[in-house]
């Protein structure tokens, strides 16, 4: 399978406006957005050279199957979040580990990053992802009790966070491993 990231149209937000219908327990903002919401960022964030947040689109040749991001940019201190969504149908796919696979190499080898971290609700059913891209990447976990309120319940969150050097060190292991 080759992925690629490229820069995001229009046409790829509209389309993650769709799957977010599919995963709403899982982010930030649970409710709907309209297209007209979705259209306003891709204008002030995405189209924004000056936003701090980099967004890609994950193209499967012409086919876009996901986005992932490294928001909220702190060049001074030289850390970003990472985001991920993965069309519905590609999920489970194995594209979910290349995207992250390939932001990192982004963010450290290009953006000259230090950490790159994350946050997942424990009610997100793609959480154990998560904590397997910790293991692979040299990442470490923690938890935080009651972040996320859905459907009645508190969730806990599992943030964690991935630096260069684990980074770095994890990927020479793979590659001496093969």
């Amino acid at each position: 399978m080759i992925l690629t990231l490229d820069t995001p149209t229009l046409d790829d937000m509209l389309a993650a406006l769709e799957w977010r219908k599919t995963c709403l327990e899982s982010l930030r903002t649970t409710h709907r957005i309209t297209a007209y919401e979705q259209t306003r960022f891709y204008e002030t964030v995405i189209a924004n050279g000056q936003a701090p947040h980099r967004y890609y689109a994950l193209r499967m040749g012409r086919q876009v199957v996901g986005l992932v991001s490294l928001e909220h940019v702190q060049w001074e201190n030289r850390y970003a979040e990472i985001g991920l969504i993965v069309d519905p149908g590609y999920q489970r796919k194995g594209v979910g580990r290349l995207a992250v696979d390939l932001v990192l190499e982004q963010a450290f080898d290009r953006m000259a990053l230090r950490t790159v971290w994350g946050e997942v609700y424990t009610v997100n059913p793609h959480v154990a992802f998560w904590h397997a891209v910790c293991a692979r990447h040299g990442g470490v976990t923690t938890l935080w009790p009651r972040r996320k309120y859905w459907n009645g319940t508190l969730y806990d969150a599992v943030l964690f966070s991935i630096a260069d050097e684990a980074w770095r060190a994890a990927r020479a292991a793979r590659q001496e491993a093969t």
